[in-house]
């Protein structure tokens, strides 16, 4: 979706720039834009920052992270105004306005002129709805020549898994009703420091970058029980027929050199059906007790596939980013997981078989409302060993921590916390940040 700008009436003015410099194509929650060259960095969760300063004249852009609309363009724009400018700013009077809509997008654009620690500037707002969601995109600036760059930056921003954008993330059918939290995971973004961005959808986490698109397909027990299909193929393509072919056309797919153990790699190269757009694709299982993770990549061109992904470990090492941060509210209720382990025993004299020990452990975490917690935790062997152990006391999360009050001599624990999705729902895994061989893996009980 390319942001209207060219022709805005408060800038009275028409751009037609070609001779601006930019650099390629990056990703920030549910966006790609291209940066301008040169321009200082920064990114929150929140916002990624554009900043130049050349003598006494500087701009700075920020784009917005994609939120809930409050009910309407108007009302996002006033909501927007008043959070999104800098308290340091002073504003001289209200802004003038202008709306416009761009293929469904509600738009509005405001400007006003400003003071910042008593030096003069201007302030610009353009806020964005479509249905249920609303983004902005600002800037500060002392100079008018930097405009140029606010209008072409614009332009160069598109929202994924928007229905009409023209790029090959087009496809919305498989997108979640955010708004209805169907997985119980409330931050359905997460942006990555190294530039990749993941996003939950009904059937995998979309994991973009640099106009590289990878699927993390969540395992899928129907799907699994049909790949052995007795036609002769390996079970790749029976994983390419189901999730590759109904949004990629291709005419021929290749097996990479098959490395020693693993399984096989497809590619091949793909017109995206929904754009048009050409490229290629590749997929790749992964496999943990007999249960699949499809991973399945696209990339403009066959040389950057084989860039980013040149072999086994390199797919693997994209499952780390099915990863979601975690709310107060999310880990409300009852969560438990169970495992169990049997060691063999061996003479070290004669080498004979001496016997075994089962041993069969249980979690149970429950999470209230009110910030406190309780937890359950047995161990039991078979040659008569095991024990119970409970706690309870305060719980407090901060997105990617946990604090648990009142554990093991009455310490109080930080966790790492994270969610893993799966198919309609989600995994709860914590790990103590001192002792990381405390780790839970935990399931939604109720």
């Amino acid at each position: 979706m390319n942001m209207f700008l060219k022709y805005s009436l408060l800038w009275n003015v028409c751009f037609f720039i070609s001779s601006l410099s930019f650099g390629q194509k990056e990703t920030f929650s549910r966006f790609t834009y291209t940066p301008p060259d040169g321009w200082k960095k920064s990114q929150t969760n929140e916002r990624v920052t554009f900043e130049t300063i050349s003598g006494n004249k500087y701009c700075q852009i920020y784009l917005w992270c994609m939120s809930d609309s409050k009910g309407s363009n108007d009302v996002d724009f006033e909501s927007d105004w008043k959070t999104l400018i800098s308290k340091d700013i002073v504003i001289k009077g209200v802004p003038k306005k202008e709306k416009t809509i761009e293929k469904d997008w509600q738009i509005t654009i405001g400007m006003a002129e400003a003071s910042f620690q008593n030096q003069p500037l201007t302030v610009m707002m353009v806020t964005c709805t479509k249905g249920k969601v609303s983004f902005s995109i600002s800037s500060n600036f002392n100079d008018n020549s930097y405009i140029e760059y606010i209008n072409q930056f614009i332009q160069k921003v598109d929202v994924i898994n928007d229905v009409n954008n023209n790029t090959h993330s087009t496809d919305n059918s498989n997108a979640l009703d955010l708004n209805n939290h169907k997985t119980g995971i409330t931050q359905s973004i997460t942006n990555f420091d190294d530039g990749w961005t993941s996003t939950l959808t009904a059937n995998y986490v979309q994991v973009v970058k640099n106009g590289i698109e990878v699927r993390l397909y969540y395992p899928d027990e129907a799907v699994d029980k049909n790949r052995n299909r007795g036609d002769g193929n390996p079970f790749e393509y029976h994983y390419w027929d189901i999730w590759v072919k109904p949004d990629f056309q291709t005419t021929q797919i290749f097996q990479r050199p098959k490395e020693i153990g693993m399984d096989y790699i497809l590619d091949a190269p793909v017109t995206y059906l929904k754009s048009g757009q050409k490229g290629y694709v590749s997929l790749k299982l992964y496999f943990q007790n007999g249960v699949c993770t499809p991973i399945i990549i696209f990339t403009p061109t066959k040389d950057l596939m084989y860039q980013y992904f040149p072999n086994h470990d390199s797919f693997d090492n994209m499952l780390q980013y099915n990863k979601f941060a975690v709310t107060t509210s999310d880990i409300v209720g009852k969560w438990g997981t169970s495992g169990g382990a049997t060691t063999y025993y061996y003479s070290s004299s004669t080498g004979q078989y001496a016997g075994s020990n089962t041993a069969a452990t249980g979690d149970t975490f429950v999470f209230s409302k009110n910030g406190t917690y309780q937890s359950f935790h047995s161990y039991y062997t078979t040659n008569g060993g095991g024990g119970k152990q409970n706690y309870s006391g305060k719980c407090q999360t901060n997105i990617w921590t946990v604090m648990l009050s009142n554990r093991s001599k009455d310490a109080t624990n930080e966790y790492w916390c994270q969610f893993e999705a799966v198919k309609g729902g989600r995994i709860l895994r914590l790990m103590n940040k001192k002792y990381t061989g405390e780790c839970y893996i935990l399931i939604k009980q109720k």
